[in-house]
């Protein structure tokens, strides 16, 4: 009989594990990396995105799997000390004991192996967990959802006479279930890579936030008024290729308005200050979600907006080109000649600009460099894992992945290297 507890309190830990994972995969898991892996086996897919597509039903299972597993994880851990405690102690007093040594050891033990085994480890990998327990994942919902929906059904019926009625059986379609869609459309119906690219990339606009897609505050090019005329700030635009510029008095963190270079071309205007054509430029914290920031754009006839960060300081410029890029690439930079984001080497080194968003450089080099909150590119993941300003030459093995500091121009890193440590062992 203690032997059964043992593995009724061990199985019931692998259950909170599993369940805490399966509710930050839900979350975490980059869908369109997912579906990429799952493409031309179309079975595999279906189960895989079934698990997902329902957050709302995935997230309830989750929680309601992790209770049950700690629930009885304690009871069982109860049951076992009231076995090994003496009996000379008495029934209630062995029963007082046995309670609260299960709850010093159980409760501790849960929050460890969900928040700071389970959690951290699947958000690196997400799509990975997904597609090795997909099976028991399936099993589990599969066991647990009419628990859940006959609780639903039974408490709609309660509310109902209070005015509350159930939801609409139609939803609208969920993320995975497109993505998986379009991975079905492409094997049979013969969508062009192109137009699939551009459909999940339109999907990621929900996903992506303005600071992503900006150009930071180092790279802007401003101009400084009343110093620069109309005829500087027009060979600035020939020099560049740029039609719109912040502009600003004193210092260039204080900018809040902006000039049109094609107005003052269609106006005539050639010459003069080039204060009296300076616009109020529209402002947007950079945790906006780029989907509202294009629909913004085109509420209010905008093209350009000044990003701002948490505290109000300006950190960063971004045009209505720059997120239609996120959709469609570069329209107007195919031929020019623009350094690549990264180079690969003979030895399999990857070569990164910094500045690279660490979402897009994991989906290009199959890389697992984790963002993080206040960072969003492989700069900021170096400064981050640091903490301190880098020097060339500086390097740090995390996330699986080496990486080297390459370039810097002063406090700003500018390359870095990227060594995949699973790709060395595997070699």
């Amino acid at each position: 009989m203690p032997g059964l507890l043992v593995a009724i309190f061990i199985f019931s830990v692998a259950g909170v594990f599993l369940y805490a994972g399966f509710e930050t995969a839900t979350l975490a898991v980059n869908r369109k990396m997912l579906a990429e892996r799952l493409r031309g086996r179309s079975q595999q897919a279906d189960h895989v995105f079934g698990l997902i597509t329902d957050t709302q039903r995935a997230l309830a299972v989750a929680l309601l799997g992790m209770n049950a597993c700690s629930l009885t994880g304690a009871l069982a851990l109860f049951a076992l000390l009231q076995r090994l405690l003496p009996a000379g102690l008495g029934r209630t007093a062995r029963a007082a004991w046995a309670l609260g040594l299960a709850l010093a050891v159980a409760v501790p033990l849960f929050v460890l192996v969900a928040d700071v085994l389970a959690r951290p480890l699947v958000r690196r990998r997400a799509v990975e967990f997904v597609m090795t327990l997909n099976r028991p994942l399936r099993w589990s919902v599969a066991l647990l959802w009419p628990v859940l929906h006959g609780c639903s059904t039974a408490a709609g019926w309660l509310l109902r006479p209070f005015g509350v009625g159930r939801a609409p059986a139609k939803r609208p379609m969920k993320v995975g279930e497109i993505y998986a869609m379009l991975g079905q459309a492409g094997e049979k119906r013969g969508l062009h890579e192109a137009e699939r690219e551009m459909i999940e990339s339109a999907i990621d606009l929900q996903a992506t936030k303005a600071r992503e897609v900006m150009r930071p505050l180092v790279d802007v090019i401003a101009l400084k008024i009343p110093e620069t005329t109309v005829a500087g700030a027009l060979e600035t635009a020939r020099a560049t290729g740029y039609s719109r510029f912040p502009v600003f008095r004193r210092r260039i963190i204080e900018m809040t308005h902006y000039v049109d270079i094609p107005s003052l071309l269609i106006a005539g205007v050639r010459e003069g200050p080039l204060e009296p054509h300076a616009r109020p430029a529209l402002i947007v914290p950079e945790t906006m979600i780029v989907g509202d920031l294009l629909r913004e754009f085109t509420d209010k006839g905008e093209h350009c907006a000044i990003v701002v960060d948490e505290f109000g300081g300006v950190a960063g410029w971004v045009t209505r080109e720059d997120v239609l890029k996120e959709i469609v690439g570069d329209i107007a930079d195919k031929g020019a000649d623009e350094a690549p984001r990264w180079t690969r080497d003979s030895e399999g080194v990857f070569h990164v600009q910094a500045r690279m968003d660490l979402d897009d450089l994991n989906w290009e080099i199959e890389s697992r460099l984790v963002k993080g909150d206040d960072y969003d590119t492989l700069g900021g993941w170096l400064y981050a894992r640091l903490g301190r300003v880098p020097v060339p030459g500086d390097s740090i093995e995390d996330d699986g992945a080496r990486v080297t500091v390459e370039q810097m121009d002063g406090h700003r890193i500018l390359q870095a290297s990227v060594r995949l440590l699973e790709s060395d062992d595997k070699a």
